[in-house]
């Protein structure tokens, strides 16, 4: 599949998980963990579909990721990015930007990304805070 079609073989209702690392987390006035938007601001975002790929698998693939960020693909879509498989590993997927795959996705779009992204409760072991 190419970088410049989403893959519209994707059902929009499809989790999409991604590595969150430590310095993509901030705390909002409550104390509660809230995803950047730089977590969302690359020319290529790699991702993991959740009905083919488990967090586990995140943290293996990516073990600099502290935190899973959860995003389906119709937010994805909304947001004006595209969706591409991109496997191997199974369920692997990249995310473009819509308007110009291939350039950096704007930060309008990785803040609304960023907006509707939900944390997933799992934390890499390898990455957890020292008590």
């Amino acid at each position: 599949m190419s970088a410049n079609t989403h893959d519209s073989s994707i059902p929009h209702d499809t989790v999409i998980y991604r590595g969150i690392k430590p310095s993509e987390i901030a705390l909002d006035v409550h104390g509660n963990p809230v995803i950047s938007d730089g977590a969302f601001r690359s020319r290529e975002l790699s991702g993991f579909r959740a009905d083919r790929a488990s967090v586990n698998d995140v943290f293996r693939e990516y073990p600099s990721a502290f935190r899973v960020a959860e995003i389906t693909v119709r937010e994805i879509i909304d947001a004006g990015c595209i969706v591409v498989t991109d496997e191997p590993p199974q369920g692997h997927v990249n995310i473009y930007r819509g308007d110009k795959p291939g350039y950096r996705i704007s930060g309008g779009a990785a803040g609304r990304m960023a907006k509707r992204a939900r944390l997933n409760p799992a934390q890499n072991p390898l990455q957890a805070p020292k008590p």
